[in-house]
């Protein structure tokens, strides 16, 4: 069973509501040990993480033991290409070191009867045409782009979220 996202969301109150985030959705589920190892690995990338030479305010967080949150409030310093990549290399580091994809954007994660299930998104689409999904099911919508997002319209009703776009064709 997941806690509501609300309730873990909670975790970044010390950034405001247009706070920059990147969200990366592991192809497994994260066991103890490497939400540990990505915590720890976070913490120093983001001691070093700046722009121009500005250090950025920014954290890293795991939720639901499946998605890498990277969030950068832009108020101190913006993100700028450089350090995007910096942030995307980083991200391909831990992919490499987990032995699991943080990159692909073809895995779906949506919540079915309090659980949080994961299909490509080819199987997804096939699922809720052959009915074994139902077409109300709520996506986590990894394209949102700040944390008011994140809090308010991460997980979403597919007819709500581009997903729709690919599953209904």
């Amino acid at each position: 069973m997941m806690t509501t996202e609300k309730e873990e969301l909670n975790i970044q109150n010390s950034f405001p509501p247009d706070t920059r985030i990147w969200i990366y959705q592991s192809a497994t589920i994260l066991n103890a040990q490497q939400k540990s190892e990505i915590e720890t690995k976070a913490s120093i990338f983001i001691d070093d993480w700046t722009a121009h030479g500005k250090k950025l305010k920014a954290t890293i967080e795991v939720f639901y033991n499946l998605f890498v949150v990277v969030f950068a409030d832009e108020k101190q310093a913006l993100a700028s290409g450089c350090s995007i990549d910096k942030s995307l290399k980083f991200i391909q580091s831990l992919e490499s070191e987990l032995n699991t994809s943080l990159l692909d954007r073809m895995q779906v994660a949506y919540l079915e009867k309090d659980e949080i299930k994961t299909l490509h998104l080819h199987k997804f689409a096939e699922e809720i045409k052959d009915k074994k999904i139902s077409p109300d099911v709520k996506v986590f919508n990894n394209l949102i782009q700040t944390k008011a997002q994140l809090v308010n319209n991460w997980l979403v009703p597919i007819t709500e979220s581009w997903h729709n776009n690919v599953v209904t064709k």
